[in-house]
């Protein structure tokens, strides 16, 4: 790499030799010059001298610039050089060298002003002898000098070198603040949100920061991203490693419109969103096809440098492996003498904490080191990934990755997604914790699908997911989560009520709930014969009567939802009196009635209990039923009976009528072996039980039975079948599918009276079920495996993103194929910095979006949907460099605005003044002379130039007035200047630039906005003398017109409320 050879050398003998001047070729210093001139000057080629030439910039803002000549060996006793160099206007310098290593020969040149410069030659004395070579074109030694912001990046695009400033006594500016730094990031140990290591791939250069270019038409940016993406697949079938690439696989620019030392700081710091643990940034060599071999670049930092070398060993190791040599040292670093790295991505990399480095994989230019980049590009990205996963101690195997939440909040639930990547089959488990009760719920587990359904209550939440791969591999991930509202069908209890009768007791519990169907089972609990009585289970209505004997009790209420969700609470109750009777006998007394006190309780008159004796079982076998009895005998009325059903074979109890009257109860069981159980229970609580053994020997229920599939194949579709057999015509039949290569239930037919079912699957794997429920209720199920060879069914697959970057838009669109005439898309944005989804499309028939974003850094989300439901989706990484929003003010652009206006914005604004008159009166009708003899003939000139170049007028107009104070002048410039906007007036008297008349001045004005506004060339010629190439499209608003609101540091005025009055201004003239 031509411009990092010797960047260590170039580094310690910039900051530590004393350089010498540069002079005049008739202003040599006498002394090397005169010996010169009296020996015999032998010439020799540049071939034969030079390995080759090195320039620190090409193209500079700086005052100086340094130079290296690489000498053959033959030549490294060089002494007393001379570098010749020419200017724009061929004038010859002369400089000496300032240091030289070996055979490298270091030159500064300084006191440079704005223009090119080319080297000539190079004179130098060896063994007594004097030598001079001319330099041909051949090693495009030139630079140039610019006034304002370079147009190239240093190191050709390169990996920039930033350099920390020294004071006198040598000592690192910002050295403790470093320090600092460091401390504070080394405490932070786990990175990654899942405790995997994070590794950040840097691909360097890209489609606008072009690299190295060598032999077999190599581009470096085209195989840094191949071997970056060879790295990345290789690293991925590792475990506990995350990989993120700065570019995605299209190769573009991830921060479009930056400079290359911006985009790479940009690198760094997403890097570091991402928790990365390692950045290695992927480079190729260049410098004169004769060097070769591998090198790698790490931090000087100590806390960095051991760890950064053992990697850098480990990668040239891989290298060499596959045939590679190292370049020298196989370790470098590029330092200044203070110590602190010089790479950005390196210096930067260690102010986030990141252990950060640059690989400089072979040489472009070097035909040997071509061949291995042309055709082992992959091998070496493996080689790559290797090392890292060597240094990581990862070993391979089926792993998963969770990359981030989503969800959707729909009325009734929210479903909770994990992003993942797998290369396996994959299962989750999903839970919450309520940060208020302290409790975790688990919500799904070991289950194949990525989305759960949640229906929590109002409150703060952590949402766990965790991945387990099948051999047990595990990794999982935590958000935080605020649920505005209740979503799980809940029910209170908020205390119990009674009410006391002559007869009985009337307990009533209050509740609140936001669902139908609750049910309360009523208890009470005898605190002096230790015995629990049911009063009910599971009415609907939330009031029981209650029959108690005299004594202490609890009283338990129990409330329970259809979904099982059940709560309670209990009381304390002081009975007074006997209420077991529900009716006196005809020869007793009326009943006492008392008051409920704290010392009597409830008095009440002494009644004898009811009772009841159960004798044995009879029963009636019928043909589609058993009829089963219970013989008794009993005192009470009103005796309630509890049949219940044990199927010995299947393990389960079946309640067959709870709280009835009759002492009979239809059966119609399954063949099987049973117990029948029963319950009578009298009218005061009592209970008395008997149970039964019961051989069945045929189905008396309604069943089905299935006995397997069979199917048929036709072009568009396969038709499922289950044979079976029922007892039930009202049979039905449900069908699903199981995708097992994307792990997803599809239901193909919910309960139906047919048992075939037309199914159009994509290709694929699948599990077939079948579920088979009788008019009864009883169900049955089959499952079986299918491999289908084709697509069937409508898809869709998107293929990547494109986008065409409008003057007020951007176009985002996914590449897809389809089998499908209706496919449907649907965009969202994610804005990175203000954390929020903006859905920019829903359901469009088109596949491409128009976006409108404010600058700042995004995702881009897009769903496909097919007409059958089918679904893909894509994200991408976006970097807006500008704002489309339209919150921000276009300079260009059509225009309202009037001349009419216009005069009356001047008028409003002029106070007492008048049109062509000013404080210095030798002015006086200067406007006048130059083409505009009134207000409205000079407010036309604007309107015809301002729409000449696609300026909005009220831009220039405003701007024209507020420079000028309305025309009236004033300060350093003139009115006869015809300068209506301050070009070229920097201040301090300086007047700035002069125009031949009114129209000029104003052309020059619209055309340096055009200059800030907008890439597009001049309509008309220019007369615009402050017109740069670096300030195309910077300030493409008002608001970018003031510097310390322009995100490229640039700008018309250094006023912070540039932009804003003006804005002002432009307001008031549309009142006009």
């Amino acid at each position: 790499m031509k411009k990092l050879i010797l960047k260590a050398l170039l580094t310690f003998t910039v900051l530590s030799m004393t350089l010498s001047p540069v002079f005049a070729l008739d202003e040599v210093a006498p002394t090397n010059s005169n010996e010169i001139t009296q020996k015999q000057i032998a010439n020799i080629s540049e071939n034969d001298l030079i390995n080759y030439v090195y320039l620190e910039e090409t193209e500079t803002t700086n005052s100086y610039e340094n130079v290296v000549l690489s000498l053959k060996d033959e030549y490294k006793n060089a002494s007393n050089a001379i570098l010749t160099y020419t200017d724009s206007s061929n004038k010859s310098y002369q400089v000496n060298s300032s240091n030289q290593n070996d055979s490298e020969v270091l030159f500064k040149i300084e006191n440079l002003t704005e223009g090119t410069y080319q080297l000539s030659s190079m004179t130098f004395e060896m063994d007594g002898n004097v030598y001079q070579s001319t330099f041909t074109s051949d090693y495009n030694a030139s630079f140039s000098v610019v006034n304002g912001v370079s147009t190239q990046s240093l190191d050709n695009c390169d990996e920039e070198v930033e350099e920390y400033a020294n004071d006198s006594s040598m000592k690192v500016v910002e050295a403790t603040s470093l320090d600092e730094a460091l401390d504070a990031v080394k405490s932070v140990k786990a990175r990654s949100h899942n405790g995997n290591y994070v590794v950040y791939l840097d691909a360097g250069h890209d489609n606008t920061h072009t690299g190295a270019r060598g032999v077999n038409g190599i581009k470096e940016e085209t195989y840094t991203l191949a071997i970056a993406q060879a790295c990345r697949d290789e690293l991925q079938q590792y475990r506990n490693v995350e990989v993120h690439m700065c570019r995605d696989d299209s190769g573009s620019c991830p921060y479009p419109g930056t400079s290359s030392v911006q985009c790479n700081t940009n690198r760094v710091r997403d890097a570091a969103s991402k928790g990365a643990d390692l950045y290695i940034a992927l480079h190729l060599n260049s410098a004169n096809g004769s060097a070769h071999g591998a090198e790698v670049y790490v931090s000087n930092n100590s806390a960095y440098y051991s760890q950064g070398a053992n990697l850098a060993n480990k990668i040239v190791a891989q290298l060499k492996a596959l045939g590679l040599s190292a370049h020298g040292s196989a370790v470098k670093v590029n330092a200044g003498a203070n110590g602190v790295d010089k790479y950005t991505v390196i210096k930067h990399g260690v102010e986030h904490g990141i252990n950060s480095m640059i690989v400089e994989h072979a040489f472009v230019d070097n035909y040997s080191d071509a061949n291995y980049i042309t055709n082992r590009y992959h091998d070496i990205g493996v080689a790559d990934a290797t090392a890292i996963a060597n240094y990581l101690g990862l070993s391979k195997g089926p792993h998963v990755t969770l990359k981030g939440f989503t969800w959707q909040v729909h009325d009734d639930r929210i479903l909770i997604g994990t992003a993942y990547e797998a290369n396996t089959n994959v299962r989750f488990t999903f839970k919450s914790y309520n940060l208020s009760t302290h409790q975790w719920v688990t919500l799904g587990e070991n289950k194949t699908s990525n989305w759960q359904t949640w229906l929590p209550e109002k409150g703060n939440y952590w949402i766990y997911v965790e991945a387990t791969t099948p051999d047990g591999y595990t990794t999982n991930q935590v958000m935080c989560f605020a649920v505005g509202k209740n979503y799980a069908p809940y029910v209170s209890l908020n205390g119990f009520t009674w009410q006391v009768f002559s007869d009985r007791i009337n307990i009533g519990t209050a509740y609140s709930t936001n669902t139908t169907g609750v049910r309360f089972t009523f208890k009470s609990y005898n605190l002096d014969t230790k015995k629990w009585t049911a009063l009910s289970n599971e009415k609907a209505s939330n009031w029981q009567t209650w029959y108690p004997e005299k004594g202490n009790y609890w009283i338990y209420v129990e409330a329970t939802l259809p979904n099982g969700y059940k709560t309670n609470q209990v009381m304390c109750f002081a009975v007074g009196k006997n209420y077991s009777t529900r009716a006196m006998s005809a020869r007793s007394a009326s009943p006492e009635v008392t008051t409920l006190s704290a010392d009597d309780g409830i008095a009440v008159q002494a009644a004898e209990s009811y009772y009841a004796r159960l004798k044995g079982f009879t029963w009636q076998m019928q043909g589609d039923k058993i009829l089963l009895g219970s013989a008794y005998d009993t005192n009470d009325p009103d005796l309630r009976f509890t049949f219940k059903s044990y199927n010995l074979d299947t393990k389960k109890w079946e309640v067959l009528d709870s709280n009835k009257k009759s002492n009979w109860q239809t059966w119609k069981p399954y063949k099987g072996n049973y117990w029948v159980y029963c319950q009578a229970t009298t009218s005061d609580g009592k209970s008395y039980d008997q149970t039964m053994c019961f051989a069945v020997g045929k189905n008396y229920a309604s069943y089905v039975n299935l006995n397997g599939f069979t199917w048929q194949m036709q072009d568009d579709r396969i038709l499922i079948g289950s044979a079976y057999d029922t007892n039930d015509s009202g049979t039905q039949f449900s069908f699903k599918a199981y995708n097992l290569d994307t792990q997803k239930w599809e239901t193909l037919s919910t309960f139906k009276s047919s048992n075939w079912q037309t199914w159009k699957p994509y290709k694929g794997n699948y599990w077939i079920y079948c579920q088979a429920k009788t008019s009864t209720g009883y169900t049955t199920d089959q499952v079986m495996c299918f491999a289908v060879g084709k697509d069937y069914g409508p898809y869709v697959h998107l293929n990547g993103y494109t986008w065409q970057m409008k003057s007020d838009s951007i176009l985002v669109g996914s590449a897809y194929n389809t089998n499908d005439s209706d496919v449907k898309f649907t965009y969202k944005s994610y804005n990175l910095t203000t954390k929020q989804w903006q859905s920019l499309s829903d359901n469009s028939s088109s596949n491409w979006v128009t976006w409108k974003p404010e600058r700042g850094n995004y995702w881009i989300y897009c769903q496909a949907k097919t007409s059958n439901g089918y679904t893909s989706d894509q994200t991408m990484c976006f970097a807006v460099s500008e704002d489309y929003s339209g919150n921000l003010y276009r300079i260009m652009g059509s225009s309202s605005i009037t001349v009419d206006q216009m005069v009356k914005f001047y008028e409003n604004g002029k106070g007492n003044a008048t049109y062509d008159t000013f404080g210095e009166s030798q002015y006086n009708g200067c406007l006048t002379q130059g083409g505009a003899p009134d207000i409205r003939t000079y407010c036309q000139i604007f309107k015809e130039e301002a729409e000449s170049e696609g300026v909005k007028v009220e831009v220039a107009f405003t701007q024209a007035m507020l420079e000028t104070g309305y025309l009236k002048f004033g300060g350093d410039v003139k009115p006869n200047q015809y300068n209506f906007a301050g070009i070229g007036a920097t201040g301090n008297g300086n007047p700035g630039n002069s125009f031949g008349d009114v129209r000029t001045g104003i052309r020059a004005q619209i055309q340096h906005l055009k200059c800030y506004a907008s890439t597009d060339s001049l309509n008309l010629a220019k007369v615009d003398p402050r017109w740069n190439n670096n300030l195309r499209g910077k300030a493409k608003y008002v608001e970018y017109l003031s510097i310390p609101n322009n995100p490229y540091g640039t700008g018309w005025a250094a006023s912070a409320t540039y932009g804003k009055d003006l804005l002002k201004l432009i307001t008031n003239l549309y009142k006009c």
